[in-house]
């Protein structure tokens, strides 16, 4: 028996015990063995542990009784004329009847009713399915034997499928109890099968174009593929469009549209534990699953990302895609080249270790914790992000520095087990002064959002925000507390290590993931969250807090590069151009009073008026100066990047103007406040 299939069967046994104390009215033993085991969903009083021990006890009493019976080796062979009791409830073959035929082109080898009896598919040699509905097979008998016209949508074929590519031998339900035929021999080589694996993905565009069938069976398909890969390990890489809707871990939609501007947001916990749990088996078989979320609508990526979570996946999110959205086509296009390309390590542990009287509490990233200072890892890639939460147990006076060391272990894509270390000395010291002034602010916002993250999921977003708050208000009040007695209360004090934290943070609290009270859908919002956690920290930054340049005035070639402005409206002249870099895309403003000359070297066009109302993908390759030089630009912000930014100009005007002055993080909205606004309130609560 596997180890999850014992941690499944565990589960259910606490769950049936629970029940049965609140059957038999124990109800105080019940609740304390629900809050130790804290079982989802709730269990609801039974007698079922009962029943199943009487059955326990009546089938060992039939073995017992078997055991005497042959105990005394009488038993001299079978006897052919013993006749079974077993009362037959099928009817005789010469009793079965017609009663609705269809065919297939080529002969039929195999069919089979669902379990649940309402339908029956029938397989061919000539590689179709039909799915037929048998009420409908016997209405159409009944309306044949009185002549009756049938309607279309009474016809019993519900469907015939031309998806398979060869002969169909067998036919398998496997919505609920999955099935893989032939497991263990059904994954084939790259290097032998190359042909059969570009003949499958030039025939995968064509090979489900003219479905309607909208349904997802997600959790089937990754408990099929964790069969596969059970005794190999790897990765499972998982394209999801849709919200799963049938078969296990099937979910239904909990977004209210109604509610996304609203303060209070709800459903950023999973819905339930059918992913973690699976999540949990793969990491034990060091099976990984990456995430690429292609949704346009609601999908619940609150529930399924615990899928990648728990086993080193990675999740991408590209809410709104499709095959007419230039920027997010050319975004996903580059990101699944890296993610094929990339070097990749298997089966590997992270190990942190600390000096006396430092411990490890906590970890954030993708993994399972499997100690207090492990991490199992199925898979792990250069682009996967990891922060650390570090205790100090105990004095360390002793000590003029304490020692950090992470330690990688994990085996190549060449079968060679190799170890990476990383160690850090720190000097030990006192004095909060040089604390505060060693202090690394990226570093300080980084994990704070990682913190605020599980205060969003475990508690409510709206604690998150107060967290947050409270984190500047109560470091800049430690910090004024230990300066000298004539330092103002009406004055904030800031190191000039962490002269930007209180402007970092509000750019946090307005970024997607935790913005309040500005309408967010629901699986954008969790995806934001759930980057800020696993991504690494520059990329998390750029998310957080854009980069503003100009565009219109750039430097000569020695000084190539523009410096990043303030986000603020205040520094975009009338006639300027100014690109805004997100991290994950970049957008580039054009305002109304732009220099003819400028959109002509730049844009190819001869005006403002001439850019498009819908804006453009891209720069195009212009043969000039200046248009070099902002390419060149462009090009060195994304030189060290990961993940790809595709580029989009817009015009003042455009409808989609919003997506850049929403990120003008200093400046005051209906419903934020400016960054004056905010120091005013920190200041507020400080002197409260």
């Amino acid at each position: 028996m596997s180890a999850g299939r014992a941690y499944k069967d565990k589960e259910e046994l606490y769950r049936l015990i629970i029940s049965q104390l609140l059957y038999d009215g124990y109800q105080r033993e019940a609740l304390t063995l629900i809050e130790t085991i804290r079982p989802l969903p709730e269990c609801p009083p039974s007698s079922r542990l009962l029943t199943v021990y009487q059955k326990g006890n009546e089938i060992d009493k039939e073995e017992r009784d078997a055991r005497q019976v042959f105990s005394g080796n009488s038993c001299t062979g079978i006897d052919l004329e013993y006749e079974s009791d077993v009362t037959l409830t099928s009817p005789d073959a010469s009793h079965y009847e017609t009663v609705y035929v269809t065919s297939h082109k080529e002969a039929s080898k195999c069919s089979a009713f669902s379990p649940d009896g309402l339908f029956v598919a029938t397989g061919s040699v000539d590689a179709s399915i039909k799915l037929l509905d048998v009420e409908k097979m016997v209405a159409k008998a009944a309306s044949a034997a009185n002549a009756v016209q049938d309607l279309p949508e009474q016809h019993p074929v519900v469907k015939t499928y031309y998806d398979h590519v060869e002969e169909v031998c067998i036919i398998c339900y496997i919505t609920f109890n999955v099935f893989v035929a032939l497991h263990d021999n059904i994954l084939i080589n790259l290097s032998e099968d190359t042909q059969k694996i570009t003949e499958l993905l030039n025939c995968l565009p064509e090979l489900f174009n003219g479905t309607e069938d909208t349904d997802s069976c997600l959790g089937a398909a990754l408990q099929a593929a964790h069969k596969c890969l059970v005794n190999s390990g790897g990765r499972i890489t998982v394209f999801q469009t849709v919200l799963p809707s049938i078969g296990p871990g099937k979910l239904t939609s909990r977004e209210d549209p109604n509610e996304r501007a609203s303060k209070d947001v709800k459903n950023l916990k999973p819905a339930n534990d059918f992913y973690q749990r699976l999540a949990l088996e793969c990491n034990g078989q060091h099976i990984a699953i990456d995430l690429f979320m292609l949704n346009k609508q609601y999908a619940d990526i609150a529930t399924i990302s615990p899928a990648a979570r728990y086993s080193s996946g990675s999740i991408n999110s590209y809410y709104g895609f499709s095959a007419t959205n230039a920027s997010l086509v050319e975004k996903f296009e580059f990101d699944f080249r890296r993610y094929l390309v990339r070097k990749i390590g298997f089966e590997a542990v992270m190990r942190v270790r600390c000096t006396k009287g430092i411990c490890v509490s906590d970890f954030h990233g993708n993994g399972f914790v499997r100690s207090t200072d492990l991490l199992a890892l199925p898979n792990v890639n250069p682009d996967a992000g990891f922060a650390m939460k570090l205790t100090v147990e105990e004095t360390l006076d002793v000590y003029p520095n304490a020692i950090f060391q992470a330690a990688l272990l994990y085996t190549t894509s060449k079968g060679e087990r190799r170890i990476r270390v990383h160690t850090l000395m720190l000097p030990v010291t006192g004095s909060v002064h040089e604390l505060v002034s060693s202090a690394d602010v990226m570093a300080v916002v980084g994990f704070l959002g990682c913190m605020a993250v599980d205060r969003s999921i475990s508690a409510s977003l709206n604690d998150a925000r107060e967290a947050l708050i409270n984190a500047v208000s109560d470091c800049l009040v430690a910090y004024r507390d230990k300066q000298t007695r004539s330092s103002s209360f009406n004055s904030i004090y800031v190191p000039p290590s962490l002269t930007l934290f209180p402007l970092y943070i509000l750019a946090l609290l307005k970024c997607i993931a935790f913005r309040s009270r500005i309408s967010t859908k629901l699986d954008e919002r969790v995806a934001a969250l759930l980057s800020i956690k696993s991504r690494p920290l520059a990329y998390t930054f750029a998310m957080i807090y854009p980069g503003l340049y100009s565009l219109t005035d750039l430097l000569p070639a020695e000084q190539a590069y523009p410096r990043p402005l303030h986000l603020s409206a205040a520094y975009l002249s009338l006639n300027g151009a100014f690109l805004l870099d997100k991290g994950d895309e970049m957008i580039l403003l054009v305002r109304k009073a732009i220099p003819i000359s400028w959109c002509l070297n730049v844009l190819d066009v001869a005006s403002f008026n001439n850019i498009p109302q819908t804006g453009m993908i891209g720069l195009p390759v212009l043969e000039n100066e200046q248009s070099s030089k902002l390419r060149g630009f462009i090009e060195h912000l994304l030189s060290n990047r990961v993940h790809h930014a595709p580029l989009l100009i817009i015009r003042d005007d455009s409808p989609q103007k919003n997506l850049f002055f929403d990120s003008l993080l200093e400046d005051r909205t209906e419903s934020t406040s400016s960054y004056p606004e905010f120091l005013q309130y920190i200041q507020k609560i400080m002197n409260n």
